[in-house]
C-alpha cells in the first residue's frame, strides 16, 4: 500500500491497542492504513473516537475477517468530514490480493476481483455456479501461480484441484455487477436442524447493539449431537449494562428462527486472537464448552 502511494511504511513491534493507534496517528499523520475488522470495531467504539483527529487518514482498508456494515458505517463516519473513506480488502496468503471495492462501496460486498486474478464459485463437486448461487471460492493467478506448501505435498494436493485452482475454503457468491460477497469460512458454517447458519451474519446483527466491543458466534452441540446451537460470546464495554436476554431478543427480532441464540449468550473479558487480529473461533468454542457445558 505504501509503495502504491509513494509513502513510508510504518512498522511497530508493539501489540495493538487503541491507545497505540491514537499515538501513531497523531505522531505520524498516517494517510493510508490497514486494520482487521476487530481492531476497527475497538477504535470506533472507543469513547474518545469522536474527539480524535482522523483528518490525515484518506484510505482505511479493512479485512482479515468479515466486515459488517455497522463497522464500515462507523469508520466512514470518522473519515468522511475530511474526505477519507473505508475500503474492503480480501485476499489469502496463498494467492495474495483478490478483491476490493475501490470504485464503489456496495452493501455487504467485498468488491470486484482485481487484475490478473481469476475467481470461480463452485459446488461440492467442483462445478462452476451461476450468478447469485453460493459455493466455495476457488482462485487462480494469471501471473504468479500458487505452487504449493513448502515440504507439505499432502496439504498441497488438498488445496489444489486437478486444474490448478486453489480452494480458499471461503463461501461466497457474485452478483450481476460482478461484486463478490463472502458468506463465511466453509469450516465455520453451523448447521441447525438441517439449516446452514453463517456466524458472520449473526455477529453483524449483534455488533449493531450499543455496548458490544467484540463478538464471536460459534456453535455448541445439542443433547443428541445432531445440531449446532448458535451461541454468542461477547466482550462488552466496561460501562455497558447489556444483558444476555437483550442480545437474545435483538437477534430473535432481526434473524430467522434457525439463527436464534439457543446456545446462550456469554460475556468474557477477552477473546483469543491471532497476531493479525482474527478471533480464533475454534478456541472460543472450546472455552465455552469447557466452562459451561462439560461437567
Amino acid at each position: 500500500m505504501s509503495v502504491m502511494n509513494d509513502g513510508t511504511r510504518l512498522i511497530t513491534r508493539r501489540p495493538f491497542s487503541v491507545d497505540l493507534f491514537y499515538e501513531l496517528i497523531a505522531k505520524y499523520r498516517i494517510r493510508f492504513l490497514y486494520t482487521p475488522a476487530s481492531y476497527a470495531l475497538g477504535i470506533t467504539s472507543d469513547a474518545r473516537a469522536g474527539e480524535m483527529d482522523f483528518s490525515s487518514i484518506k484510505f482505511w482498508a479493512l479485512g482479515a475477517s468479515s466486515v459488517s456494515e455497522a463497522i464500515r458505517d462507523a469508520v466512514d463516519g470518522l473519515l468522511k468530514p475530511s474526505g477519507g473513506r473505508s475500503y474492503n480488502f480480501y485476499g489469502t496468503s496463498e494467492s495474495g490480493f483478490l478483491a476490493a471495492d475501490f470504485m464503489r462501496r456496495k452493501a455487504n460486498a467485498v468488491g470486484q476481483v482485481g487484475t490478473n486474478m481469476q475467481v470461480r464459485i463452485v459446488d461440492e463437486d467442483g462445478e462452476p455456479l451461476q450468478v447469485g448461487e453460493t459455493g466455495e471460492l476457488v482462485v487462480k493467478s494469471i501471473g504468479i501461480p500458487f505452487l504449493g506448501y513448502y515440504k507439505n505435498e499432502e496439504a498441497t494436493r488438498e488445496a489444489l484441484d486437478k486444474e490448478g485452482w486453489f480452494r480458499t475454503g471461503d463461501i461466497g457468491y457474485f452478483d450481476e455487477e460482478k461484486y463478490l460477497y463472502l458468506v463465511d469460512r466453509k469450516k465455520d458454517i453451523l448447521k441447525y436442524m438441517g439449516n446452514q447458519v453463517s456466524p458472520s451474519e449473526v455477529e453483524a446483527v449483534i455488533e449493531q447493539m450499543a455496548g458490544v466491543k467484540l463478538v464471536c458466534v460459534t456453535g455448541v452441540p445439542n443433547k443428541t449431537g445432531t445440531s449446532d446451537l448458535v451461541t454468542a460470546v461477547i466482550v462488552k464495554d466496561p460501562s455497558s449494562q447489556l444483558t444476555a436476554e437483550e442480545v437474545e431478543q435483538h437477534v430473535a427480532r432481526n434473524l430467522s428462527d434457525p439463527k436464534h441464540l439457543r446456545g446462550g449468550v456469554f460475556f468474557v473479558e477477552q477473546l483469543p486472537m491471532t497476531s493479525n487480529g482474527k478471533v480464533v473461533r475454534r478456541k472460543v468454542r472450546d472455552i465455552i464448552l469447557q466452562e459451561h457445558f462439560i461437567k
